[in-house]
């Protein structure tokens, strides 16, 4: 999430927007890393918020499972808070649109958290305490499509 008090120039605005996009796709990436279903690894997705004054825009992320290597930033909404008592009405779009968010971010967190028990209950299998061998955690496809992250180097 980045936030500004006002607008000062397309430039900074453009260069804040690459810079969350940049943490989006390692927030995505290490997402990715905690899955070992092919199908949780689909539902996988980040949001980065930008808000500017009393506006902003929620964008998503997702690594796109059919091009190697490609990250797509899909705008969702434009979201708007209130300034006085007179705008709560316009707030009603802005709080339907953060609702629905939460709710996919609670979808997505019991599936990490599936993920991870899943993960768990392989490595503590029968098969390693008889020393059989445990059965094998494959990787998800997408994890072979992903990619480093560039940054720029800070100017000081």
């Amino acid at each position: 999430m980045e936030a500004a008090r006002r607008y000062d120039d397309d430039q900074k605005l453009s260069h804040d927007h690459g810079k969350l996009l940049r943490e989006g796709k390692d927030i995505v990436d290490q997402l990715l890393n905690n899955v070992v279903d092919s199908e949780a690894a689909e539902r996988i997705k980040g949001f980065v918020f930008q808000l500017i004054g009393t506006q902003g825009a929620i964008t998503s992320l997702h690594l796109d499972d059919e091009e190697e290597g490609l990250y797509v930033a899909v705008p969702q909404k434009s979201i708007s808070l209130p300034r006085s008592i007179h705008s709560l009405r316009r707030f009603e779009d802005t709080l339907a649109v953060l609702l629905n968010i939460r709710r996919e971010l609670d979808s997505l967190a019991h599936c990490l958290r599936d993920q991870m028990e899943l993960m768990e209950e392989r490595r503590r299998s029968v098969g390693a305490t008889r020393s059989r061998p445990a059965p094998m955690i494959l990787v998800h496809p997408l994890k072979k499509r992903m990619r480093p992250t560039w940054y720029s180097p800070t100017h000081n």
